[in-house]
């Protein structure tokens, strides 16, 4: 934030927090300049740039068949009873 308003003293910079829809929202309304967001299907008029990938992480209790293993292929869980955490603002997302 410094380095910002030292070499651009007249911007404005606010920080927040939203789910990717709702900033994907903004963005496309003109109410924000920039956001670090997942992709947004609806939202194919924005220029998205990679800035970081994550794995993804699997939770099982302690006594399932792959809790053992370091690693498994995202086939292998296929079938399997799932939590998924949000319909609002997904953990994963692959273009169609």
């Amino acid at each position: 934030m410094r380095v910002l308003q030292d070499e651009l003293p007249r911007i404005e910079v606010k920080l927040s927090s939203d789910y990717s829809p709702r900033l994907a929202d903004a963005l496309l309304k003109g109410r924000l300049d920039a956001a670090f967001m997942r992709p947004e299907p609806h939202a194919a008029d924005l220029a998205y740039k990679l800035v970081r990938t994550e794995p993804l992480i699997v939770v099982f209790p302690s006594d399932h068949r792959f809790a053992a293993r370091k690693a498994i292929r995202l086939r292998e869980i296929k079938g399997e009873p799932f939590i998924d955490p949000s319909k609002t603002a997904p953990t994963s997302w692959a273009p169609r």
